[in-house]
């Protein structure tokens, strides 16, 4: 009987030491996204990625699909080659198409096409 008491103690106190590591690690993995959205957004992408190799932690994909999405939009095609070859992730999708079908209207689908090509982004189904 004094046995097993003690090694229930012994169980929720590792539960509860656990938990509270998981609550510091959920906080810390936070603020580090919460860095990376500042660095992202600013096209600090060497600091990202110098953020990433100190932590261990790399930015959500979220960040970096939003990151593509505001270089793109804004016309820093360079800038959205960078974060690829930094991160390696490539915009979605739906980021590609958008953004294509978009510059095919102002004539300038040549200059995305050539981004994209960096990227190893097949724009051959682009124009489906």
């Amino acid at each position: 009987m004094e046995l097993e008491k003690k090694l229930t103690e012994i169980r929720l106190d590792h539960a509860s030491r656990q938990e509270a590591t998981h609550s510091s690690s959920s906080e810390t993995y936070i603020k580090i996204q919460r860095q990376y959205a500042t660095l992202l957004k600013k096209g600090c992408f060497c600091s990202a990625k110098e953020l990433e190799t100190n932590t261990g932690i790399g930015p959500s994909e979220e960040l970096i699909q939003d990151s593509y999405a505001l270089c793109l939009r804004r016309g820093y095609l360079g800038e959205a080659i960078e974060l690829y070859r930094r991160f390696g992730v490539k915009p979605s999708e739906e980021l590609i198409r958008g953004h294509y079908t978009a510059q095919k209207r102002n004539s300038r689908k040549g200059t995305l096409r050539i981004v994209f090509e960096k990227m190893d982004i097949e724009t051959e189904l682009l124009e489906s």
